[in-house]
């Protein structure tokens, strides 16, 4: 058994791709594959849907005759078994290499040959094996595989989990971990903004997911994010899939599988939900199309309420431990110049969601309805529509100042501040529609929920800033959301 042993400063391109693939061809040539996967699947074809979702369908006949039975578990909670079959009775030869992360000399995790494999190379990542854990997301799990992610060089390397009753087979927690080298449809999926740093997908996408964005430098956060999701999901005795790819991390709910029933070309778990079909039959695979693709996927798809149940506790967690009710990763902010006013109207949906959810938890110092504040618009000199209102609650519920006695005033941790997560968003709109998208943006305090704001120009009128302060979460976290515009008055 190889040790790689790693750090922090490690996670680069290629550290495990050779040995990977020379243990890979050393268990091939021992024979201790169920059959003989080809380094290139000659039965691969592809198909767009309508939406432009990209799929792929192989045609797997031996994975499909020779791989181990499935089991049925009984609960999505179900406790490790030893007498069930489990990673720590296969034979030392099926182990590939162990990861041994120096910085965490407790953790370590092992990769194992899958003997049924997808694709060349197809292997288990299994974090602290020793350990006997049971098929349910820890923050530890996470980081080692985010980590694994980050050690190896391959563009198009992903790694899937399947939790019990979603497809998993073997109650022993581990990920599956190989390369397919074509662009499937989540490496570039559009992604919608939930709450904070957590993204939804496309909601043409026939399974709606949770997503997270993850870097070498924000693991352990992601990972932390991650199991507060999955465990949502266990809490709501809710089945789910994982894919993680191009530095993506979903999370799929899904309908509880019965895996005592196995169709005979596809069932839809980690896998299929990347867009890659693993067909068993050859009739099937030869008929497989973009719409059967979409409609075996919508197929798992869990009851509304239930999915907005499960959002809903996810938004809260978000919001209790201090997340922002709004992201500088959204997709407007990505096309700066290109910006318009239709997808303005977007962002004022989703701030009017996101304050309405703010709301309804309870964290404003007084309630307000929508649009009651005696309002008046001013336009300036030099065509800067302002809006001046006049707020009675503010007045009376607003934090007490502090008299700051020079305008150098160091920074000070002991008095009011805002949580370390306060951003600053900055947009570049275009010349033609600047002022009307500001008007437009001053006016959102007619409409929302908390209308604790303030407006502040700079003398020069470059940069307008609008802030909203929400005080009082339930976990004594402040929230803040900041809006910047810059350039709105350009010479």
């Amino acid at each position: 058994m190889e040790l790689v042993e790693y750090t922090n400063k490690d996670l680069s391109a290629a550290k495990i791709d050779q040995l990977w693939e020379r243990q890979w061809k050393r268990v091939e040539s021992a024979g201790l594959l169920r059959y003989d996967q080809p380094r290139e699947n000659p039965n691969v074809k592809f198909a767009t849907s309508e939406e432009g979702f990209k799929f792929s369908f192989q045609y797997l006949l031996n994975r499909g005759s020779k791989r181990r039975a499935r089991v049925q578990f009984s609960s999505l909670n179900e406790p490790f078994s030893n007498e069930r079959f489990h990673f720590g009775k296969i034979t030392s030869s099926e182990i590939l290499f162990t990861l041994k992360p120096a910085h965490r000399p407790d953790s370590s995790a092992t990769a194992i040959a899958n003997v049924s494999p997808i694709e060349w190379g197809h292997f288990l990542l299994v974090p602290n094996m020793d350990q006997n854990l049971m098929q349910k997301i820890t923050r530890e799990a996470m980081i080692l595989a985010f980590e694994t992610f980050f050690l190896v060089g391959k563009k198009h390397f992903r790694m899937m989990y399947n939790s019990l009753l979603g497809w998993a087979s073997v109650n022993h927690l581990h990920f599956h971990c190989y390369e397919f080298n074509h662009e499937l449809v989540l490496d570039t999926l559009k992604l919608t903004l939930l709450c904070g740093n957590v993204f939804k997908t496309d909601p043409r996408y026939p399974l709606p997911a949770f997503v997270l964005k993850f870097t070498k430098e924000n693991i352990e956060a992601v990972a932390e994010k991650v199991t507060a999701i999955t465990d949502i999901l266990h809490e709501h005795d809710v089945a789910h899939n994982m894919v993680i790819t191009s530095g993506r991390c979903y999370i799929f709910p899904r309908k509880h599988a019965d895996t005592s029933i196995v169709s005979q070309c596809v069932d839809p778990a980690c896998v299929e939900l990347s867009g890659q079909f693993p067909c068993k039959a050859e009739e099937e695979w030869t008929n497989m199309t973009a719409s059967k693709a979409v409609e075996m996927i919508a197929s798992v798809r869990i009851e509304s309420d239930l999915f907005s149940r499960v959002e809903e506790a996810i938004v809260e967690f978000s919001l209790q431990h201090g997340a922002l009710l709004y992201s500088a990763e959204a997709d407007f902010v990505t096309e700066r110049v290109e910006f318009g006013l239709e997808r303005l109207s977007l962002f004022d949906r989703r701030i009017i969601d996101a304050f309405d959810a703010a709301d309804k938890a309870g964290v404003l110092r007084y309630s307000q309805e929508k649009g009651c504040n005696p309002m008046r618009e001013v336009t300036t000199s030099k065509g800067l529509t302002m809006v001046a209102e006049f707020n009675h609650f503010r007045g009376f519920n607003k934090r007490a100042r502090v008299e700051v006695p020079t305008i150098n005033q160091p920074f000070d941790a002991a008095k009011f501040h805002f949580n370390p997560h306060a951003q600053t968003f900055f947009c570049t709109p275009t010349r033609k529609t600047t002022i009307k998208m500001v008007a437009r943006g001053l006016r959102l305090s007619e409409r929302l929920s908390c209308t604790r704001t303030s407006i502040l120009c700079q003398k020069d009128h470059k940069t307008l800033l609008f802030l909203v302060d929400i005080s009082k979460c339930p976990t004594n976290v402040q929230t803040i959301f900041k809006m910047s515009v810059k350039n709105i008055h350009q010479n």
